[in-house]
């Protein structure tokens, strides 16, 4: 395990990652979605691979932002390639740069 620099923010009053990116629902993923979620949350792409909605700021749509907190509401269901994504990882970083952390979507 790498260790994490002291420069990178904690994940809940960063959200970073949650923003721009598009996010994969593999099947294997879709069954630990309600139908509901599935509806309301994913869309088919161009080539039939499933994948989380954003918000019209750019957020993943599971992205709560809550006083000054970034929250996601699919936490414990959340696809796997969020799972893979560690804080301080390379796409940490990349995210950072292209969402300064703890900015609020507007």
């Amino acid at each position: 395990m790498n260790p994490i620099a002291p420069d990178v923010p904690e994940c809940l009053p960063c959200g970073a990652c949650c923003f721009g990116l598009i996010v994969r629902v593999d099947p294997d993923d879709e069954e630990r979605f309600t139908v509901d979620e599935l509806r309301t949350m994913t869309k088919l792409d161009d080539t039939g691979v499933r994948q989380l909605l954003q918000a019209p700021d750019g957020r993943c749509l599971a992205l709560d932002v809550s006083q000054g907190r970034f929250f996601c509401t699919i936490y414990e269901r959340r696809p796997g390639v969020c799972v893979k994504f560690d804080r301080g990882s390379k796409g940490c970083g990349e995210a950072r740069k292209a969402r300064a952390p703890g900015t609020l979507p507007g």
